[in-house]
């Protein structure tokens, strides 16, 4: 400020939108120095990031009034002013999974995303809310997914945007576990003695079984595999159960089983295998 003598003083005023004029200093000579306290101005600027404002210098000489000066200036709003977001959780919408493997497994799965507290400032407002996965963003605090159909790592990102267009951001990370129906690789069934030598004529059933399930690994492995046989004529309709449903150790089946099914040598025989995990059960007919 160049006074216009010895004699002069000044006061200084700030304004921004509706706030009117308000004092920011008395009895200044030749200068002042101020920072924007951002609580102050902050409120008057809830929806834009920055403002337009006002600050005027009046003039006194001897405490008489002599004139007065504008200046325009611009306000901002710091992006510490900005919104909140606490967290971002996950939950498992399907309870047998939750309750068997206790992690997201792969076509098993629906995830449920939840937005945690959110909070805006200094008179802003929250005027969006997004859920982010795979870089696909779902409006709202709240989203399920469809069954996940991949493995491995998804990372998603929580964001929140208020009325300054300033943001929020908190990102996670959720692991799938890969899984697939089992697998029957080979099934085979031919006659045979009771000793398991092969025979045209024999009324023994030896089979060849071979399969895999998934492992599903949570600190230990929560999945099984068992496998059941079935036999049938083939004019008739109903299964008859040939070996009783026995879950073994491990996740790969590689089985010969010798069983007396007192075949007939004019007739012709269906036989089938299940294999069944925690959750699935994949179905080999031989006919």
């Amino acid at each position: 400020i160049t006074p216009l003598n010895a004699n002069c003083s000044h006061y200084i005023y700030w304004r921004l939108g509706t706030s009117g004029r308000r004092l920011l200093a008395a009895a200044v000579a030749t200068s002042y120095s101020w920072t924007p306290p951002v609580a102050t101005l902050a409120p008057y600027m809830t929806n834009s990031s920055s403002g337009s404002g006002v600050i005027i210098v009046e003039t006194y000489e001897n405490g008489n009034y002599i004139g007065s000066e504008e200046r325009s200036v611009t306000f901002v709003v710091p992006a510490t002013a900005g919104p909140t977001l606490t967290n971002i959780t996950s939950v498992e919408t399907a309870p047998a999974v939750n309750t068997i493997v206790g992690m997201y497994v792969q076509t098993l799965s629906k995830i449920k995303y939840n937005l945690g507290p959110r909070s805006a400032q200094y008179g802003a407002t929250i005027t969006k809310s997004e859920i982010i996965v795979d870089n696909v963003s779902h409006t709202g605090t709240t989203w399920t997914s469809d069954i996940i159909n991949q493995s491995g790592d998804i990372v998603v990102t929580g964001k929140v945007t208020d009325s300054r267009g300033f943001t929020d951001e908190k990102t996670i990370t959720v692991n799938v576990l890969a899984y697939q129906n089992p697998t029957v690789s080979k099934f085979t069934v031919d006659r045979a003695q009771s000793n398991g030598a092969l025979d045209i004529l024999g009324t023994y059933a030896k089979s060849l079984s071979q399969a895999t399930v998934s492992s599903l690994v949570n600190v230990t492995e929560k999945n099984t595999l068992t496998y059941t046989l079935y036999r049938k004529l083939r004019s008739d309709v109903n299964w008859t159960l040939h070996k009783t449903a026995a879950t073994i150790a491990g996740l790969t089946l590689n089985a010969t089983d010798t069983i007396n099914a007192s075949l007939t040598a004019t007739s012709t025989y269906d036989f089938k295998i299940e294999v069944t995990d925690k959750f699935k059960t994949t179905t080999v007919l031989l006919a």
